[in-house]
């Protein structure tokens, strides 16, 4: 028996120690407050869209989506020599928020967004040593304009006071660069505004003026989020229109049918997917879109308010099929049978006839029968009896 202790107590003493990790870690799903991003139906899952392959960015419609892929965290370690994080991957819309980082030179792939905001995949790749289709770049147009101050001296104003100070403007990026770089699909900048009237107005990117939104598919609503600056939360709100068009438009009394939950105004994006009760039976519905920022009171989001500030789309089924009536296939399928009737012969004519001419071509020399044109005639119109029959005759006389 004390054998048998000591013997396990020394391969328990044998056995290689392991580091133990903190797993107390942040997770970035409860920092951005994405709606409706926890997947809970894989069958659901498989509906939505685009490709994730290595590492998983987006997701595709040939690619098997489980429930693991979406939500197995990850460890993020930051470059700073900061404390290992735990980050759990997020579907929102179509899209996967929070994936895996950039592994080595290639980019991960990015989203760009359709006229229409459909979203579609872009596989970065380095060819020579340049990156094709790589992500796009945002420049200054997410940096903030802020007073800095700082003491003279150090800003090299070498005889100033030890105790002076001077105050100069800088463009600072304030964005957490960790979680900028979650977001794979393209953001909204003032270049990217929609066009209206050949004029673009801000603060929207997608969809454009007066574009489709289908029923059953994902369409990203973006905006730019420094004309919200003071906005850590906003949220939309879809009202119909009245009017023939879109620029002859009025809102209609209490018509605002949806309001989204809040989202975070970090990313400025917002997969909409439209439901069969919007529509109220039309085949499309003329909407208004507007963004209500959380430092303003429902009170404020007036009709006036929502003409102004939003953007205008058109709520669709999708292609129009128009069924027609037993009696109307009946009268079709006649017509078609008359139609055919009326080529059929006429081609039947032409063939035969063409056949005709080919073949007495062809049998113009074999002919038995003489040419006519090499005949005599007589002045009376008959022809001379042939010489041969003339000959025979006068022998048997």
């Amino acid at each position: 028996m004390k054998f048998s202790v000591l013997l396990l107590a020394g391969a328990v003493l044998a056995l290689p120690t392991a580091t133990v990790v903190n797993t107390e870690a942040i997770d970035y799903s409860t920092i951005t407050d994405l709606p409706g991003s926890e997947p809970t139906d894989v069958s659901d899952l498989e509906k939505r869209a685009d490709p994730f392959k290595r590492p998983p960015k987006v997701f595709s419609k040939k690619t098997k989506i489980t429930k693991a892929h979406v939500t197995k965290p990850w460890l993020l370690k930051p470059t700073d020599g900061g404390e290992p994080m735990h980050v759990t991957p997020t579907v929102w819309g179509d899209a996967l928020f929070r994936g895996q980082r950039q592994v080595g030179a290639v980019p991960n792939p990015w989203i760009k967004l359709k006229k229409d905001g459909q979203a579609k995949t872009i596989t970065p790749k380095v060819v020579k040593g340049k990156t094709k289709n790589a992500p796009p770049e945002y420049g200054d147009w997410f940096h903030v304009n802020r007073d800095v101050t700082e003491n003279a001296r150090s800003a090299g104003y070498k005889t100033a006071h030890p105790t002076d100070v001077v105050v100069h403007n800088e463009m600072l990026d304030e964005e957490d660069p960790i979680e900028a770089s979650f977001n794979p699909v393209e953001r909204c900048t003032p270049e990217k505004f929609i066009k209206v009237k050949k004029q673009r107005v801000g603060p929207w990117c997608s969809p454009q003026y007066g574009k489709g939104v289908m029923l059953d598919h994902v369409h990203w609503f973006t905006w730019y989020t420094r004309e919200f600056p003071d906005a850590e939360k906003v949220r939309l709100h879809c009202a119909y229109i009245q009017g023939k068009a879109l620029h002859k438009r009025e809102i209609e009394d209490s018509s605002v049918f949806h309001i989204t939950e809040w989202v975070s105004n970090t990313w400025g994006v917002y997969p909409m997917e439209i439901e069969e009760e919007w529509l109220d039976g039309e085949y499309e519905q003329k909407v208004a879109v507007a963004i209500q920022p959380d430092y303003m009171d429902d009170d404020e989001i007036t009709d006036d308010y929502l003409l102004k500030n939003s953007t205008f789309v058109r709520f669709r089924r999708g292609a129009i099929v128009q069924k027609k009536d037993k009696g109307r296939l009946d009268l079709d399928k006649n017509e078609e049978g008359m139609m055919i009737t009326i080529i059929t012969i006429p081609s039947v004519v032409v063939i035969f006839a063409c056949i005709y001419v080919l073949f007495t071509q062809i049998t113009a020399g074999a002919r038995a029968i003489p040419k006519f044109k090499n005949q005599r005639r007589r002045k009376d119109g008959r022809q001379y009896e042939n010489i041969k029959l003339q000959n025979q005759r006068r022998r048997l006389d």
